[in-house]
């Protein structure tokens, strides 16, 4: 498995494509090597990890909460393995703030050794692009962003990252 999904995923929730050929992914995977370096530039100092089994209020709150502050909301991988019910599922969690979204990654869940969802990471995105992410801060459980933000501020390596995010927050 590889960030492939996320593009595949954008593209067909975006474009409305329908299975992809072969000669596709090809193309996808030289596009992917070609921006490796610029691969997680859009992301925000923010992942929350997630799982489509997490209850649905608060699936649309993470997605919520996370839009606000330029994070991403991540999960591991597709519901019924299969892009066509995964971008229904997505387009049903934000159809009615019509924000948000659901990048699919299941490389950064080993990257920062997520075993249970919800978790919270603060992480500097320059650091996302290197194999190991050597300074960052989780924070596990069915809690509100703020909480664990205030936590990381308080007690985190990250800390000034976090205390940026709170700013952006308003709190």
């Amino acid at each position: 498995m590889n960030n492939n999904w996320l593009l595949t995923l954008w593209l067909v929730v975006t474009h409305g494509l329908g299975a992809p050929q072969a000669s596709y992914f090809d193309e996808l995977q030289k596009w992917q090597m070609q921006n490796s370096a610029q691969q997680y530039q859009s992301f925000g100092d923010l992942l929350i990890f997630a799982s489509f089994s997490m209850p649905e209020q608060s699936l649309r709150q993470l997605i919520a909460e996370v839009h606000r502050v330029n994070g991403h909301l991540i999960m591991r991988g597709l519901v019924n393995n299969s892009f066509k019910d995964t971008t229904r599922e997505i387009y049903r969690l934000i159809q009615d703030s019509r924000q948000g979204g659901v990048a699919i990654d299941p490389t950064l869940f080993k990257k920062f050794n997520i075993e249970k969802v919800p978790a919270f990471v603060v992480v500097d995105h320059h650091d996302l692009s290197r194999q190991l992410c050597a300074k960052y801060d989780v924070i596990y459980g069915n809690v509100s962003l703020e909480y664990a933000l205030r936590k990381i501020a308080r007690d985190g390596e990250q800390k000034d990252l976090a205390q940026s995010i709170l700013r952006a927050r308003g709190v």
